[in-house]
């Protein structure tokens, strides 16, 4: 039994995170980071956000701010189009928040930063709870860690007419604090909902390691009587219909082939795939808009005592979006076809230059290397002493999987080797699509003169410096 503990224990503490930045965005913007936080309350303005960032950039920030009840998740990123700026002061943009009501708790989600706070009434002189903003000042927010609760069990029932959940299961520790329960519907399905159970403890504090069984009940506004709602909850995702619910799988359908078209004032968005029919599956197509990109999710479900594996057939379908790029899938589009993955090539104060950063996912698990093709590189010569070079490569990722591009450096006599690779799981199915790629790498290494030669994954250059 003690065995099977220590085993639950470290599955606990493999399971992800909950992602505040949603992944498929992530793949064609390039998320800020959030250092800093402070919460800026005025009577005459209402509440905003301001926070150290970077990269430093030019341009307005796209920004999505999303408030459901007492969970304010909040994404900021870079523009595809963005330059660097230089600025002599800490770069701080300012994120406006909606209209909030006082006299509540509020947990806060901006991109990889999670914190709480108690939001006054502009009328109070005093308050005793945790964490209270403060009025016509700036508050700084502490960073929290979220640490989520392994669910094993959940027992659906009637509750006056609306759904009633009751959630068993276990959390990772013995530390004693709030627990939330967000019940948060997806952007894109409208007929998904995420049941979501976790705790908040202040970065740094520790706790001990121990498995603690917890039992939670939470009635959803969903009511009994709805059709075709999914609920994903832990690692298994929910069909309900009235009280019965059954586990079922949630299959992507593989994109082949995207074209875009102008349509007056829209975009048609002819989306060429694959599907298994034979299943009973026929594709689930869900569209969302936001201010600077849409979102296409093509899949469809099939119940988990299902074993039917069928040949894949092609689908053709044609979407309106008014906004481009559009996101299907997890990949990016425009009217000139795939979108590369966001680069972090800024230059300025305080950003990355695309080095092996604590930003990039580390590989772990089942994974294999995948080496991006290099097709050019290009050596610059920085007006520093030593001297420092910096690269311009350029070439492709040979398939079509959105995974963080990880960078490697290293240095022997008049040899620089720069590796630049993917941890891609090896039972991942890649959509067979060249995907380009273009970066700027300063390396670390700096020269006094001489030849240096330069390997960039399998591309020989060199140069001679004075």
């Amino acid at each position: 039994m003690k065995r099977l503990y220590m085993l639950l224990l470290l599955f606990l503490f493999l399971l992800p995170v909950s992602a505040q930045i949603s992944e498929t965005t992530q793949g064609v913007f390039l998320p800020l980071d959030v250092d800093t936080l402070r919460l800026r309350l005025s009577e005459e303005n209402g509440a905003a956000l301001i926070f150290n960032a970077a990269p430093t950039v030019c341009q307005d920030l796209l920004v999505d701010v999303r408030v459901d009840e007492t969970f304010i998740d909040v994404d900021a990123y870079v523009p595809r189009d963005a330059s660097p700026c230089t600025t002599d002061e800490p770069y701080e943009p300012i994120i406006n928040l909606p209209d909030l009501a006082t006299d509540q708790t509020y947990i806060l989600l901006l991109n990889d930063v999670a914190t709480r706070f108690y939001l006054p009434n502009p009328d109070s002189s005093t308050s005793d709870m945790p964490f209270t903003a403060a009025w016509n000042a700036d508050t700084p927010l502490i960073n929290f860690t979220i640490i989520e609760s392994f669910i094993n069990t959940v027992l659906f029932a009637d509750d006056d007419g609306n759904l009633s959940l009751r959630l068993s299961g276990f959390h990772p520790d013995t530390c004693e604090t709030d627990i939330f329960t967000w019940v948060r519907p997806s952007r894109v399905q409208a007929n998904l909902y995420h049941i979501e159970v976790y705790r908040l403890l202040p970065q740094g504090v520790t706790c001990n390691d121990s498995l603690n069984a917890f039992q939670q009940t939470i009635t959803t506004e969903l009511p009994i009587n709805v059709e075709d709602v999914f609920l994903s909850i832990g690692e298994e995702t929910y069909y309900v219909d009235n009280l019965s619910a059954e586990i079922v799988i949630q299959n992507p359908i593989s994109t082949e082939e995207v074209t875009i078209t102008e349509n007056g004032d829209a975009f048609s968005v002819n989306i060429l795939s694959n599907i298994r029919p034979d299943c009973g599956l026929e594709p689930d197509i869900h569209v969302y808009e936001d201010d600077f990109f849409s979102e296409i999710s093509i899949l469809s479900y099939q119940p988990q005592a299902s074993d039917c594996s069928p040949e894949p057939r092609r689908h053709e379908t044609t979407v309106t979006v008014q906004t481009l790029p559009v996101i299907i899938n997890g990949l990016g589009y425009d009217e000139n076809g795939i979108l590369p993955p966001p680069s972090r090539n800024f230059t300025a104060a305080g950003a990355d230059n695309n080095n092996n950063s604590d930003n990039e996912t580390p590989s772990e698990g089942n994974n294999m290397r995948v080496e991006t093709v290099i097709e050019n590189v290009e050596v610059a010569v920085l007006e520093s002493f030593p001297m420092q070079l910096q690269l311009t490569v350029s070439g492709y990722q040979p398939d079509g999987c959105e995974v963080p591009v990880q960078t490697e450096q290293n240095a022997e006599g008049d040899t620089v080797t720069v590796t630049i690779y993917r941890e891609i799981p090896v039972d991942t199915m890649c959509p067979a699509i060249l995907n380009p790629y273009e970066a700027t790498i300063t390396l670390d290494e700096t020269f006094t003169g001489g030849t240096v030669n330069i390997q960039v994954n399998d591309f020989s250059t060199s140069v001679t410096l004075d």
